[in-house]
């Protein structure tokens, strides 16, 4: 991009974060979708391509965070909005692992642990949002 010139990128991540030079962006927003979870890209949904959560996590969603942080300028933020989530009948971390990966940046949660909501059912405890995390590079 050049100087002063501002874009909104629409598309596949994988593919367009590929083609975008490293220290060139200065924020990046995404909300990625869950792993057996999202309804919207048929036989691309990222759950149709990797049948395991662990591949999921690693090879796309990770895959994908690797691509957007290295095309962030010094100082640049990367903003995630995804929270855990169950799939399979089983707890599936995604936080966790995603403060791990970036343990050595500034980095801030917002909103990860909040009350139920109102009229929820469930006697579950735990994570009843979808946090925000910003990672400063």
């Amino acid at each position: 991009m050049s100087e002063g010139k501002k874009e909104i990128l629409l598309g596949d991540c994988l593919e367009l974060m590929k083609a975008l030079p490293d220290n060139s962006i200065d924020l990046v927003f995404t909300s990625p979708p869950y792993w057996k979870a999202e309804k919207y890209q048929g036989n691309l949904s990222s759950h149709n391509l990797y049948k395991k959560f662990d591949d999921w996590l690693e090879n796309f969603l990770f895959k994908m965070l690797d691509h957007s942080f290295a095309s962030l300028i010094e100082n640049g933020h990367l903003v995630i909005n995804i929270s855990d989530m169950y799939g399979n009948h089983t707890y599936n971390r995604i936080v966790q692992p995603i403060l791990e990966k970036y343990k050595n940046y500034e980095t801030y949660v917002i909103g990860y642990r909040m009350t139920k909501r109102i009229n929820s059912k469930s006697n579950n405890t735990g994570v009843f949002c979808e946090p925000i995390i910003v990672v400063k590079k």
